[in-house]
């Protein structure tokens, strides 16, 4: 029999520039929850006056649910976009690492940022490689994990494409629609800067 007394809830984790850090307490009568992370995307490469820059990579992605003590403390970092290269200037930088620890015992998932997209040159720049996953003494159960999707090469007409990004799927009863995150930046076309990779995010789902 269905009990409709149970309500859910979520929290959900993000960054708007910058490596942000949250404590999350476990609410009370909690001792499951499930977890959602992804890393940030890395930045486009600038293009040079002969070729485009490579695009940034995506982030990596866990999908986990793990048991938990009223009370506990879970430590959670969330990344930011790598920034996009600058024409004669600066390179583009990788994304950031969303993470996830359990201070009990020091348990933690990683969601890697995505590579940077190289610099065009004579050629296009290269495209950023996708961002992986990490488990430390993992006491829950793994779901899914993947690593992200790389960026493409620069050609000589235009920059790479970005590292396709992930969406909050159906594990999660469809309570949040993707938006892009953890996507790598395009690469900068014909003497153009590169684009900024997009913030991970880090997403946890109980029921009380």
């Amino acid at each position: 029999m269905k009990n409709d007394s149970i309500k859910k809830r979520w929290a959900i984790f993000t960054s708007s520039g910058g490596i942000y850090t949250y404590t999350w307490q476990v609410p009370a009568g909690v001792y499951w929850i499930k977890g959602y992370l992804v890393g940030a995307g890395g930045g486009g490469g600038a293009g040079s006056s002969t070729a485009g820059g490579g695009g940034g990579g995506s982030g990596g992605m866990i999908a986990f649910q793990s048991p938990v003590t009223p009370g506990e403390n879970l430590s959670i970092s969330i990344g930011s976009g790598g920034l996009g290269g600058v024409v004669g200037s600066t390179s583009a930088q990788n994304g950031n690492n969303s993470a996830i620890t359990f201070n009990t015992d020091n348990s933690s998932l990683t969601a890697s940022g995505g590579g940077s997209g190289g610099a065009g040159g004579t050629t296009g720049g290269s495209g950023g490689s996708g961002g992986s996953y990490s488990l430390v003494n993992n006491r829950g159960m793994l779901i899914s994990a993947s690593n992200g999707n790389a960026g493409s090469a620069g050609s000589a007409s235009a920059g790479g494409s970005s590292g396709l990004p992930y969406y909050i799927n159906a594990f999660f009863n469809g309570t949040i629609t993707g938006s892009g995150v953890g996507a790598g930046g395009a690469g900068g076309g014909l003497s153009a800067n590169g684009n900024a990779g997009k913030s991970g995010l880090v997403l946890i789902w109980w029921e009380e």
